[in-house]
């Protein structure tokens, strides 16, 4: 079995129960680091996949500083060049899944299959190939510098999945969820004024009161988060921030999913009037970080209840939004 296909038998929640920002990471700790996959509180048949464990194929990385080009076959005026992006030799590949949902945020044309974790770009003419493993493969470029380019950009727009040695994406380490002393990722990223201006509270502020509203039975659109990605993603490939803009807008959306999920239990399980003031004041100063511990053990004596497991995603990743505010101190004015 491929680690992309155990990826697939994790429970895609991201609910943060087992400590991990995604079913992926964790995915990643039980194999390497051995984690305990009962801290999963949504998979029914451990034994199972305990069983599978030991026959996982890794995903190894190659490390080579040189890019190989050659003309292309159907058009030898064009260069086709094959590169490495990975800076270290792992066995645990280059991209967490989720560049699949990133590439189409800057690319138009795009078909990627996380099963696979290969995705395929048109861009400029251009056709480029892009592996979990970093491998990347540009396809009828104008010449070895417009194939370097194009490198160089996808390397920017897809960094938000690049996997630390922590093994959690960079979108998780700049949200509070590093593991490493010091955590290589945050050491090389500075957030952009420009991007510190879009970080806006109201964003936030509008799913806090759709998890108010919740709690009466009825859930309605909030603001739509997908723009707040695409102007992330494209401060990311022009080399002007965007990573902390990114990853507020991924928990955002996370947090929307739970709502969608929750709100069907909402009436029968009535108001918890103590997980309410806690949301309403969750983005409002030090309020998150200092009862986060309090709620969350709270939830996880409940967590045989899917209810409880979907308000723990939304607290959960409320709290990821305070850890990036308090680190990039961000205004939450």
């Amino acid at each position: 079995m491929e680690l992309s296909d155990f990826y697939q038998l994790m429970p895609q929640k991201n609910c943060g129960i087992c400590g991990c920002g995604s079913c992926t990471t964790f995915a990643r700790r039980v194999l390497f680091e051995k984690e305990d996959l009962t801290k999963c509180a949504w998979l029914e048949n451990t034994k199972d996949i305990h069983s599978v464990i030991n026959d996982i194929k890794p995903i190894r990385t190659h490390m080579k500083h040189l890019a190989v080009f050659e003309p292309c076959i159907t058009d030898a005026d064009m260069v086709m060049a094959e590169m490495y992006l990975a800076h270290r030799e792992v066995d645990y590949g280059y991209l967490d899944p989720l560049f699949c949902d990133v590439l189409p945020l800057y690319f138009e044309v795009v078909k990627c299959s996380q099963a696979l974790g290969i995705g395929r770009i048109e861009y400029g003419g251009k056709e480029i190939l892009i592996s979990h493993t970093g491998k990347l493969i540009v396809r009828h470029a104008e010449s070895e510098r417009d194939a370097l380019e194009v490198a160089d950009l996808l390397s920017r727009v897809i960094s938000s999945a690049v996997i630390c040695p922590c093994l959690a994406p960079a979108v998780e380490c700049v949200s509070g969820l590093c593991t490493c002393e010091e955590c290589e990722i945050l050491e090389r990223y500075s957030p952009s004024a420009q991007e510190m201006e879009m970080v806006t509270v109201p964003h936030i502020h509008s799913v806090v009161e759709a998890f108010s509203r919740m709690w009466e039975g009825e859930y309605t659109e909030v603001e739509d988060i997908h723009p707040l990605k695409v102007k992330a993603v494209t401060l990311l490939a022009h080399d002007k921030g965007g990573l902390i803009l990114y990853a507020v807008a991924h928990h955002l959306s996370l947090m929307q999913e739970a709502l969608k999920e929750a709100t069907a239990y909402a009436r029968k399980k009535g108001k918890q009037n103590e997980l309410v003031t806690f949301m309403q004041d969750a983005c409002k100063g030090s309020y998150l970080l200092e009862h986060y511990h309090k709620v969350r053990s709270y939830l996880l004596t409940h967590r045989e209840n899917p209810f409880f497991r979907e308000v723990h995603k939304v607290v959960f990743h409320a709290r990821c939004i305070g850890e990036i505010k308090n680190r990039f101190q961000i205004d939450s004015r």
